[in-house]
């Protein structure tokens, strides 16, 4: 999914490939063949072209080499390991992917659900979308240390503050109540992650105004298309700031229910905590390369 797949199309009465998904659609105005290459001129009595000073001979133009910043030995080791944890868990699909924190460069990016390119079948519909980038959902508990990491940089909590966690329930108005899986009367800030405990998250996140939480999820790249460069970058979806002054809604979206966010929108959100704050564009492709062994490079959008 991540290579994408062609397609066809009639152009000046020639057939010729179109990309239709992935690296094979997003970089298609880059890689496609930029002319045919062709000889022209009279023709003898055996219907060869004659070469004289009236011959035309026009060189064939290719269109750029992709090179990925994935090493093949390492992808194939992570779609294997995929494989057997999907039969394992009984999962529908499992994605996963390694990226160096500081440069952005993308070292594996795969999917449970892959397929042949050049072989598609019925049962492959399913898999042609990629969905590291075009399939926005809850996101969970992963969303904890995000909202966590906004009150901090607001000076609201530190990592060894202390937090009643009510023995894992904890009631909003009247009907509705926030569970943990696990039961603690209390614990620091530090531990709330640690055990992932979705009332210590809440009062965390109530600490900030609708706005505070709502512009540091931006900052994060929540809602935003996350620039990884492949066919389509769906943005996701967070609450408006009236909402998130609302505590039942502030509460559910501080543990990561509520709203959408894609798999690469977190895979950027994440490359922060470990390269000084600083969120990196997960990218697929380290260079272009023409014919002549020249090499060429796309800014992040």
């Amino acid at each position: 999914p991540v290579l994408g797949y062609v397609g066809k199309k009639m152009e000046d009465d020639y057939r010729r490939p179109v990309g239709k998904k992935g690296l094979e659609r997003n970089y298609e105005k880059y890689i496609t063949s930029k002319n045919d290459g062709y000889f022209k001129g009279k023709r003898d009595v055996n219907s060869r072209v004659i070469h004289d000073k009236n011959s035309i001979k026009k060189l064939r133009v290719d269109g750029l080499d992709l090179h990925l910043n994935i090493p093949l030995a390492l992808q194939r080791r992570v779609e294997m390991m995929l494989d057997s944890m999907k039969e394992k868990l009984d999962a529908d699909e499992i994605i996963v992917g390694v990226m160096e924190s500081h440069s952005g460069k993308v070292l594996s990016l795969a999917s449970s659900e892959r397929y042949d390119p050049s072989h598609i079948t019925q049962k492959d519909i399913a898999a042609l979308n990629p969905k590291f980038s075009e399939y926005p959902y809850e996101a969970g508990s992963v969303m904890k240390p995000l909202s966590i990491s906004i009150a901090m940089e607001h000076g609201l909590v530190t990592p060894d503050k202390w937090f009643n966690t009510f023995n894992g329930k904890l009631q909003i108005g009247k009907r509705h109540w926030i569970s943990d899986d696990e039961k603690f009367p209390a614990l620091t800030v530090t531990d709330i992650i640690v055990h992932s405990s979705n009332v210590g998250t809440s009062q965390i996140a109530w600490r900030l105004s609708g706005q505070e939480f709502r512009e540091g999820l931006l900052k994060f790249g929540v809602a935003k298309p996350s620039g990884l460069d492949l066919s389509r970058d769906l943005p996701g979806q967070l609450k408006k700031v009236r909402k998130l002054d609302h505590k039942l809604h502030k509460a559910s979206t501080s543990y990561g229910y509520g709203m959408l966010i894609t798999f690469a929108q977190l895979f950027k959100a994440y490359s922060a905590f470990n390269n000084d704050g600083i969120a990196v564009t997960p990218r697929l492709v380290n260079y272009l390369e023409d014919a002549k062994g020249r090499h060429y490079t796309l800014e992040p959008k």
